[in-house]
Order: structure tokens, then C-alpha cells, then sequence
């Protein structure tokens, strides 16, 4: 089994679960559909293409994933409009102009979506050795852009911190990224050591979940999703 290391930092994050088109919000971690998301993009799994989109997410649901919030940051709500100012004649645009069940024209929808700002993120993938190098190799040469929930939440440095041989090698390695990233930028963990975890987001055993998040992709496509039973610590 190895572990693959991945630091997620950005000035803003989304992580949704049960988002609905007007009222998108956020988990307070990252959640594992959103990473399987970005490690799909970055090894070219299309989504569009059924069989292999569910064949690597049946191997991807094999991986174990601890999540570690290094800093939670601050919740924030951004207005959107959709529907405004798009070309009727071109057929792409044409697509986003919200309409009626007849197909008339509605006019701008308005919608209001989550973020969270200014937090630090690290995850840990431990599995198949042979699928955590795939992740690792599509990582360092992406296939498509990754991005951290959302495509307007652009990383601010690198995803990938390495592929280890034991959980605890990764845990550290992460530590050390975010020491590295603060001293950079002069900034500070407040409430402790630049190392100290805020909380852990972990995969339940029997007798200990503590709540369930629909966030297991079978099919990115066709948006299928399972439940799994997760631990905070």
C-alpha cells in the first residue's frame, strides 16, 4: 500500500455535497468526490466516456482518505447571476440561458454560492500501488486543469507533496509543506505550531461514525454518488 500526499491550498475553496443549482454551499473540508474529481481531471478520465469513468472510480473507492485541516479559514457567500447577457444565436451560450418548462426564455437567475477563504488543506490516499503512481504521475503533468472544488478556486501552489510507504511519512510531509508555505509568505497558524491539525476528517469504522456524507462518486457522468460513514477527530 502506499499514500499519496496532496496539499491543498488556495485563496478559496468550495466543497460541495448536497448542492442544489440556486443555494450551492460548502462543507468545512474537502470532501472525497472533490478529490477524486481534481485526480480524475489531472489523469485524463473522462467523464463522458462511461466505461472508463466508472471502471477507475470502482478502483479509486477501494483508496482510504484522511482529510487534515491545517487552518479552517472564514466562510464566505458570493452572488451569482446566471442567464444575463448571453448571445441567443450561438448555441453554447444559448445553453446557459435559463428557461421556462415550454422553453421560453425565464430571464437571470440568481444564485448564491459558498466558499471558504484562506484555508489550508491536506489529504492522504492509501490504496493500490499501482493506482496511487497513476495518481501521482497525472499530478506532475495534468491532463486537464485541477482546481480545488471549483473552477474559480485556482491552487496556490502545487497539489501534489509525494507518494509514501506509511500514512504518518505523508502526515509529515504535509506539516512540512505548510511550514515551508508559511515562512514564504510571513504567515501564521493561529492557535498553535505551523504543524498542529485543527481537526481530521477520517474514514469510520464500525460503532464510530459520527456522520454520513454522500460523496462517493460511482459515476461522475451520470452523477451517481454512495454514501460512506466518516469520523472527525
Amino acid at each position: 500500500m502506499k499514500h499519496l500526499a496532496l496539499y491543498l491550498r488556495a485563496p478559496l475553496q468550495s466543497w460541495g455535497a448536497s448542492s442544489k443549482f440556486g443555494d450551492r454551499g460548502t462543507l468545512d473540508a474537502p470532501t472525497r468526490s472533490g478529490l477524486l474529481g481534481l485526480l480524475a481531471a489531472a489523469c485524463g478520465v473522462d467523464k463522458n466516456d462511461e466505461t472508463r469513468d466508472r471502471e477507475w472510480l470502482a478502483r479509486a473507492a477501494k483508496l482510504s482518505v484522511a482529510v487534515l485541516a491545517f487552518r479552517r479559514g472564514d466562510r464566505m457567500a458570493d452572488y451569482h447571476t446566471v442567464g444575463a447577457r448571453y448571445d441567443k444565436v450561438d448555441p453554447w451560450q444559448k445553453r446557459m440561458i435559463p428557461t421556462t418548462p415550454d422553453g421560453k426564455p425565464r430571464g437571470t437567475d440568481l444564485t448564491h454560492r459558498d466558499y471558504l477563504a484562506d484555508s489550508v488543506f491536506g489529504a492522504v490516499l492509501s490504496g493500490d500501488d499501482a493506482l496511487v503512481d497513476e495518481m501521482a504521475t497525472g499530478l506532475a503533468d495534468p491532463v486537464w486543469g485541477v482546481w480545488l472544488g471549483r473552477k474559480s478556486c485556482i491552487p496556490t501552489e502545487p497539489i501534489f507533496a509525494g507518494v509514501f510507504e506509511s500514512e504518518d511519512a505523508a502526515r509529515n510531509a504535509l506539516a512540512g509543506r505548510l511550514r515551508g508555505s508559511l515562512e514564504r509568505s510571513g504567515g501564521k497558524v493561529a492557535g498553535g505550531d505551523s504543524s498542529d491539525v485543527a481537526f481530521s476528517v477520517l474514514e469510520a469504522r464500525a460503532g464510530e461514525e459520527d456522520e454520513t456524507l454522500l460523496d462517493v462518486p460511482v459515476s461522475f457522468g451520470r452523477r451517481e454518488f454512495h454514501a460512506r460513514r466518516v469520523r472527525r477527530e
